[in-house]
């Protein structure tokens, strides 16, 4: 499997399956689901607020991943990856149970390409070095039939410091 850091926009990134970092209450509100939400229009935000509806629960926990249809995205899925609680704290444990399961996610649905965000790296203020102590232990796992990881980052200090920590990467 070949893990790659790209610098740029992450929903310019062609893949199968995108993965986005979320937060409790499922609230596209900034980062990659802001953006998502700019470019795609409302529906995937709606459906969340369904999902949490329907299951009469005002949030979901840390270390959940949603997968939803893509509502008008080129990608076969986008799974939601909640990586902080609800004061947007979390750990590097956490991030690398949530890329675990969002990488099992992604290969139930036959992905060969996921292009995924540095989860709890924004609002969730996690610093890269954690992030990468987090995808460390995801790295060395095989998730078939998954053949490339992608993990976007919008800053190139984000991106060149995570290519410093972990040379096994690649750069895009």
């Amino acid at each position: 499997m070949r893990w790659q850091v790209y610098q740029g926009d992450i929903l310019d990134v062609p893949a199968d399956v995108l993965v986005c970092s979320a937060n409790v209450f499922l609230t596209l509100s900034g980062g990659v689901g802001g953006a998502f939400l700019l470019r795609y229009g409302p529906a995937m935000q709606e459906a969340l607020q369904h999902y949490l509806t329907e299951r009469g629960i005002r949030h979901v926990e840390r270390g959940d991943v949603i997968s939803l249809p893509p509502y008008g995205s080129p990608y076969r899925a986008v799974l939601h990856g909640v990586a902080v609680n609800g004061a947007y704290e979390s750990s590097s444990i956490i991030v690398a149970e949530v890329l675990a399961e969002s990488l099992r996610k992604a290969a139930a649905l036959a992905a060969r390409t996921v292009a995924l965000t540095a989860v709890a790296t924004g609002f969730g203020r996690m610093s890269i070095s954690d992030f990468a102590m987090g995808l460390r232990r995801v790295v060395g796992e095989t998730f078939p039939p998954l053949e490339r990881v992608t993990i976007g980052f919008r800053s190139s200090f984000d991106a060149e410091e995570l290519l410093a920590l972990m040379p096994e990467l690649e750069r895009v």
